[in-house]
């Protein structure tokens, strides 16, 4: 009798962690795509805007870059878009751009503006609701990021998308 005890015992956190693992909805995660001439703009002006403190000192130089590297490096490799049950949440480095019911996406369309947007390229998607609001965002891979909207919420509209 003691041993099933000390083996209940020993189980229970285990069975605990599995209940509670099983019942949180699968996340799918999709980075954005980086255009190269956005990093060479981005750290291009960094090295010029650098330039200047060559004159001061060595470890100036070197401390302003890194403030500005971690300043301006998350928000461009670190976007994310993450499909977790019905939920599209949209992440730009530091800052959550949102939270979107993915089962009020009215229409999905290609756009390459240039407003700004949580997206590190131009080729981006622009992901319109029913209630008339939109997010641009720019995901690498998009036919599977769409394809993955659709299999949740197949009424999204993808008309404007060119048949190849």
């Amino acid at each position: 009798m003691h041993l099933g005890i000390k083996n209940f015992v020993l189980r229970s956190p285990c069975t605990i962690f599995v209940l509670i693992m099983s019942t949180q909805e699968p996340t799918t995660t999709y980075k954005s795509k980086v255009d190269l001439w956005l990093i060479l703009v981005i750290f291009g002006t960094i090295a010029v805007s650098v330039i200047p403190t060559l004159l001061f000192s060595w470890y100036y130089t070197a401390a302003l870059t890194a403030v500005l590297i971690l300043i301006v490096a998350p928000p461009i490799f670190g976007t994310r878009y993450k499909i977790t049950g019905n939920t599209l949440t949209v992440k730009c480095g530091y800052f959550p751009a949102g939270n979107h019911d993915i089962s009020l996406i009215a229409t999905i369309k290609p756009t390459r503006t240039i407003l700004s947007a949580p997206a590190s390229s131009l080729d981006r998607i622009e992901i319109r609701f029913v209630n008339h609001s939109s997010v641009v965002i720019s995901p690498y891979d998009k036919l599977k990021f769409i394809n993955h909207l659709r299999s949740i919420n197949p009424d999204i509209d993808i008309s404007s998308f060119r048949q190849e």
